[in-house]
């Protein structure tokens, strides 16, 4: 077979494979050909992203298996375990000895929001509400307070006990005003506090 021949067959080949390629085409629509093209796109992201992804995944493995056999844990180092856990937990509330202090704390924000802070309602829920295999136990101290003052500077009050104190939880908040146009709002807020039994 000569030259020209076989790039005539070449041609004419191609020529049948592009003539098939539109005729399949106009038989897709535009629909069949979006989703031609999606699904190679699809293909190409696997063929690259997904790879590469997956063999990044595999070294880092390989590299947290090498870094666990040259570093083994600690003789000795006592396991992570719930009582473990627990005692950290405990550390983390102030003690019972703290509890005449957080009072004095709660009721000087409220001078310094402008609150006027009438006497209140202080007492002990539950102590031993957390005590477990020696662990310390948490002690409940609920304070209901009644307050006057304005709305902006209630809310502050209370946005300042929260950031300082994380051990207090506010329970209850109610609002009641005499007339729409009178500023000041008599609040009564109830909070409970937590403190460690030590």
């Amino acid at each position: 077979m000569t030259a020209p021949v076989w790039t005539a067959n070449l041609r004419q080949g191609l020529v049948q494979q592009l003539a098939l390629l539109r005729y399949q085409a106009r038989r897709l629509g535009w629909s069949g050909l979006a989703g031609a093209a999606l699904a190679l796109l699809a293909l190409f992201f696997q063929l690259t992203v997904v790879s590469e992804a997956q063999q990044a995944a595999e070294g880092a493995r390989s590299q947290i298996e090498a870094l666990s056999q040259t570093h083994p844990a600690k003789p000795g180092a006592a396991p992570s375990t719930d009582q473990n856990q627990l005692e950290t937990l405990h550390r983390f509330f102030p003690g019972s000895d703290a509890r005449e202090a957080a009072l004095v704390r709660i009721h000087t924000l409220a001078g310094e929001h402008g609150l006027s802070l009438e006497s209140g309602d202080y007492r002990e829920i539950a102590g031993d509400i957390a005590k477990k295999n020696g662990a310390g136990s948490l002690v409940k101290y609920q304070l209901s307070l009644p307050l006057s003052g304005p709305y902006p500077a209630l809310r502050a009050w209370l946005a300042a006990v929260m950031n300082e104190m994380p051990t207090v939880a506010l329970e209850d908040f109610s609002l009641k005003r005499d007339t729409v146009a009178n500023p000041v709002v008599d609040a009564r807020v109830r909070f409970t506090l937590y403190f460690e039994e030590r």
